[in-house]
């Protein structure tokens, strides 16, 4: 992470200067004719200033005419007097270029306009600076001041400006030491022009904080559910082990590196975890929590000391983090389901294709697990990816057996195979049992054998 130094803090000159500009406006001393006459003049510099961009246009149009000239069809032409051949049309062209030379006067006119409506404003604008008691030398700090922040902001703006280095925040800090000098020189008053000048000073360095706030703020970083996220546990990993290592170089207590480890091993445990179920809020926790493990090596490449807010953060960001990928994400039941789901429904229509007692032992037994009260996918939290692939090509065996007219007796025993493995794994690893459903429900279950139909839960309950 590269290092991002301290960035000049514009709160409160923003701050300041929109005070300022309230107090102008509600101490309603302006001057109503000057101000009247000062919104007029504002008005024809629009107008001029409209009036620059349509003959700019039209310029631009003719111009584009006249490049290539203009060409037209003549006949006749050669040593047999027939044929025809392209020619610039001088006729058209002498037009264009007519029409262009005028239009250059009107854009000459249309700018002259432009810069007298500009120094009416700027002169109405001396007056009532002059009524609110501003001196000239005041004034003048006003127009530097507004020009060094339209500086700012075109650097700002310039994706090869370094806003942390040197150079503009130098230019930065000396913008912020003159707009604090003129805001204990200039009046209080209710002159619109003041008003204006604080709410412009306000804005340009809202701007330029923006920009800053932009440019110092690490994209977040990219959590992928690739391959069971594999990609978020590596850069855990990485992560973890930066800091650990600069802790262990510091020589930090055994108890503050054992939490750290401790933070670290809670989230690479669920390695293998089946993360299925996560949904995009949960990516936005381990997103928050890789940030916040981004933003420690980034104070530890700046030298920065670590504090116990810090180590504290990672410890937080950890548990969240481990919680929901412990539970295999928000949506582990809904999305567990659907194997469970496809399988059984699908040997429901495949026990119409088979008579065989191995087949009806099986079959038994697995209604009796998708039947047992005390069988339910949210204890499956913690299974592994593994387990959940198997799963699933058990299901899409299953599936394409039901697709067959017939089942032959290679497929059976491969059927009998899958499916006791699939029962054994739950048995063994996860709890679920097996055992006459109807003898535990204590409310005359189904108890399913033989050829018995397997019912479907609606809760996520097997």
């Amino acid at each position: 992470m590269a290092a991002i130094k301290a960035t000049t803090d514009l709160s409160s000159i923003i701050s300041r200067a929109a005070e300022k500009a309230a107090k102008a406006e509600s101490s309603k001393f302006d001057d109503e004719i000057l101000g009247s006459q000062l919104n007029a003049a504002e008005e024809r510099i629009k107008s001029a200033e409209n009036q620059v961009e349509k003959y700019e246009a039209e310029k631009t149009g003719i111009q584009d005419q006249l490049s290539p000239p203009p060409t037209k069809e003549v006949t006749g032409e050669g040593k047999k007097g027939t044929g025809s051949k392209t020619v610039v049309d001088e006729r058209e062209k002498d037009r264009l270029e007519g029409t262009l030379r005028a239009s250059d006067v009107q854009l000459s006119q249309a700018g002259s306009a432009v810069e007298a409506a500009r120094a009416e404003a700027e002169e109405l604008r001396g007056q009532a600076l002059d009524n609110a008691g501003v001196s000239q030398d005041q004034q003048q700090s006003m127009t530097n001041l507004l020009d060094q922040i339209a500086g700012l902001q075109t650097l700002a703006d310039d994706d090869q400006t370094d806003l942390t280095g040197d150079e503009f925040q130098d230019k930065l800090n000396k913008a912020v030491e003159d707009a604090d000098k003129l805001a204990e020189e200039l009046p209080d008053v209710g002159e619109a022009v003041l008003q204006d000048f604080w709410e412009d000073i306000a804005g340009g360095f809202q701007d330029v904080n923006n920009s800053i706030t932009d440019y110092i703020t690490p994209e977040p970083p990219e959590v992928k559910d690739s391959n069971n996220y594999e990609g978020f546990f590596e850069d855990i990993g990485q992560g973890y082990s930066s800091i650990l290592n600069h802790l262990e170089g510091l020589g930090v207590d055994r108890a503050v590196l054992g939490e750290v480890k401790n933070s670290r091993d809670s989230i690479l445990n669920e390695n293998n975890t089946y993360l299925g179920g996560m949904t995009e809020t949960d990516d936005l926790t381990l997103q928050d929590h890789l940030a916040d493990i981004n933003g420690i090596i980034g104070k530890i490449n700046t030298g920065e000391d670590l504090t116990n807010e810090d180590l504290a953060s990672l410890s937080v960001g950890a548990e969240q983090s481990s919680s929901i990928l412990q539970q295999g994400g928000s949506s582990f039941e809904d999305v567990l389901s659907i194997p469970f789901d496809t399988i059984v429904i699908n040997m429901n229509e495949i026990t119409e294709k088979v008579d065989d007692p191995a087949f009806d032992e099986f079959f038994g037994k697995l209604a009796n697990l998708y039947e047992h009260p005390d069988n339910n996918i949210a204890d499956l939290t913690g299974i592994t990816a593994n387990e959940v692939n198997e799963m699933y090509d058990f299901s899409d065996f299953v599936t394409d057996l039901k697709n067959q007219d017939s089942i032959s007796s290679t497929d059976l025993t491969e059927l009998l195979s899958q499916g006791n493995d699939f029962i054994s794994n739950l048995e063994d690893n996860h709890g679920f049992k097996t055992s006459d459903a109807s003898a535990n429900s204590g409310n005359g279950g189904t108890g399913a054998t033989g050829n018995s139909r397997v019912g479907v839960g609606s809760s996520n309950r097997y």
